[in-house]
């Protein structure tokens, strides 16, 4: 029997030989393995569920048999066995047909809570990946998988560039997204508490697909790592989760204090006094200028370096100067950067953008920054809605719907694409 924890390297050699014997198996003019009739499952068309989509089939315990079956068998042939009998085993049966009835009698809790259903055929390959998760057959599972991604699209895809939304890193660069450098960096998480990494290339699939579901046009690293967090707990990886939050704990950290001797050093010599809007005075150090100036250089090919744009916003600042003066200050520097390069125009609509956010959210740069951005928003969308009904300015209807969703499909990276004209229109 094969080694579960080989090494990466024999696993991705068997993951490029299932590649293979799954291409083979769509394309042959074969009859595959007869799955339904071998595991005894019914045929009957489960109630009040219909698939949609390109596939047709009638969703039955014998459909569901039939292709959990067949990436068992896809699994097998990768692993050099090719004879029927040694596939169509009665432990390989029993186990086709527990995992069916757990898929089916999901389907049924759904209809008895729901009501009828239309599934997609990715929903329901969805459903059985989950059950052969939990029964932790992750190979199959991926084997499954691989024959989904390439029944759909007839290729494998190694990453997913196609996809619209791009991923901001840490040092603001916007690239794009791309879901084989997920599935790397999870591998290594299990490799590193001495599991299979197998479920890697689950784990990151799943990621980008709520990725892709959210409908973001951007999204921030941190975001995504909260994802791969959630997805590895969700497919019951408790100990890789944990290995993977405490890495980045102490990666973060690391950071955090880097940062902190770099604020160290320049602090001095560029803090100055401010007037509070109490009338009092405080220090101002300019790291809040520094964080909005990376917010807005995100994705953005400058001709001015991050450390000479604050050399620009910071012209005229003057000591005792008023936080709103100041606050004006650096959009009106901002905005005559406008002549220097065209993506300035964007550059400064995101600064304007940042003192917004601050003005009508709860939500600061500095206490929140740019992961925080999506978060408000949800909140403040249903704080507005209620307190739009509350005064009479909106409709009562609108409160039966669920905010909460609403919310959550909002993508204040879109803002992103606003020029200083746009934003300052809207706002003014």
């Amino acid at each position: 029997m094969m080694d579960r924890y080989a090494n990466s390297s024999a696993v991705l050699d068997q993951d490029v030989i299932l590649k293979q014997v799954i291409k083979n198996r769509v394309s042959s003019d074969s009859a595959p393995l007869d799955w339904a009739h071998a595991t005894g499952v019914s045929d009957l068309p489960l109630s009040d569920i219909k698939m949609s989509g390109a596939l047709q089939e009638i969703c039955s315990s014998a459909y569901i048999a039939q292709v959990i079956g067949d990436a068992l068998a896809d699994l097998l042939s990768a692993q050099g066995v090719e004879d029927q009998a040694q596939i169509l085993t009665s432990e390989n049966t029993e186990f086709v047909a527990q995992v069916a009835l757990v898929v089916t009698d999901s389907l049924n809790d759904r209809v008895a809570q729901n009501g009828p259903l239309q599934l997609s055929p990715q929903d329901l390959y969805l459903l059985m990946e989950k059950a052969l998760l939990e029964q932790s057959r992750h190979d199959i599972a991926q084997s499954l998988a691989l024959y989904r991604q390439y029944q759909s699209k007839g290729e494998f895809r190694t990453s997913d560039h196609q996809l619209s939304v791009k991923l901001i890193r840490r040092n603001n660069s916007i690239v794009p997204w791309n879901e084989a450098k997920i599935e790397t960096a999870t591998r290594r998480a299990f490799l590193a508490v001495g599991e299979n990494p197998q479920p890697a290339a689950i784990v990151a699939r799943s990621v980008t697909q709520r990725v892709n579901l959210s409908g973001v046009a951007n999204i921030d690293i941190e975001e995504v790592q909260d994802l791969v967090q959630e997805e590895l707990m969700r497919h019951g990886h408790f100990r890789v989760a944990e290995h993977y939050i405490l890495y980045r704990a102490q990666r973060s950290r690391r950071r955090a204090e880097t940062m902190q001797t770099t604020i160290n050093d320049t602090q001095q010599e560029s803090m100055i006094m401010i007037k509070e809007e109490d009338g009092s005075t405080s220090f101002w150090d300019g790291l809040e200028l520094k964080k909005r100036i990376a917010f807005a250089s995100a994705g953005l090919d400058l001709n001015l370096t991050e450390s000479e744009i604050e050399v620009e916003l910071r012209r005229s600042i003057t000591p005792e100067i008023s936080r709103d003066d100041l606050r004006k200050l650096i959009i009106l520097n901002a905005k005559t950067l406008l002549e220097k390069d065209a993506d300035f125009a964007r550059f400064s609509g995101r600064i304007l953008l940042t003192y917004i956010y601050e003005e009508v959210l709860d939500w600061d740069i500095l206490r929140d920054g740019r992961e925080g951005l999506k978060r408000a928003h949800e909140k403040g969308f249903i704080t507005y809605i209620q307190h739009g009904v509350e005064i009479n300015r909106l409709s009562p209807d609108l409160l039966s719907y669920d905010l909460e969703a609403v919310a959550s499909s909002l993508d204040p990276s879109a803002d992103l694409d606003f020029e200083f004209l746009g934003i300052s229109t809207l706002y003014d």
